[in-house]
């Protein structure tokens, strides 16, 4: 067995710890978890967003891993915080799942991470219809990042908002003056018009 072991596309438990990543390492996210509970793997955490500050602050575990399901963004990524999705519910890794973060604009938020930073095998869906008028739907933000490595994802945006009304045009100008009218006819005698 290897010393350690990243989550890869082939779900291959390099370390032999019992799953694809490093188990000493990790924090677990179901959908059927509860954000009060330890995030290990028979006692997951219930949102991403509350494992990523969990990681956060636990100097030994920098790595969260997801299993299937639909989890509510927006979602802030943390510098130095990887998370994985593609996850069964026996924690084998299978890349052709893919839990589903949905919701808020943006969605994913990536601002100011110069440590590297993993997102790997999400569907990411932002709302279908922005809220607002002229409003952009934004799903993923990337801003001053030179750190974020993205891996195996579906991204799906929704409509922007609907445009506002445009003010009035201006009048135009006068028009030339119409031409002179043909002779009008009998009334009765239309035939001959």
């Amino acid at each position: 067995c290897d010393e350690t072991d990243e989550p890869d596309q082939d779900g291959v438990d390099a370390n032999c710890d019992g799953i694809d990543g490093d188990l000493a390492r990790a924090i677990f996210v179901t959908e059927f978890g509860d954000d009060s509970a330890e995030g290990g793997r028979t006692t997951p955490m219930r949102t991403i967003e509350g494992a990523v500050l969990k990681a956060s602050v636990d100097m030994n575990r920098d790595t969260v891993l997801v299993g299937p399901g639909v989890y509510d963004g927006p979602l802030r990524l943390v510098a130095g915080v990887h998370i994985y999705g593609g996850y069964d519910f026996n924690w084998a890794r299978d890349t052709t799942i893919k839990p589903t973060i949905r919701g808020g604009n943006p969605v994913v938020i990536a601002e100011g991470l110069t440590e590297l930073t993993t997102l790997d095998g999400f569907a990411i869906e932002s709302d279908r219809l922005a809220e607002m008028p002229s409003q952009n739907n934004v799903v993923v933000y990337v801003r001053d990042s030179t750190g974020l490595l993205l891996l195996r994802l579906r991204i799906q945006g929704g409509d922007g908002g609907d445009g506002v009304d445009g003010t009035n045009g201006s009048d135009g100008d006068i028009g030339e003056a119409g031409q002179n009218g043909q002779n009008g006819c009998e009334t009765g005698n239309d035939l001959f018009c």
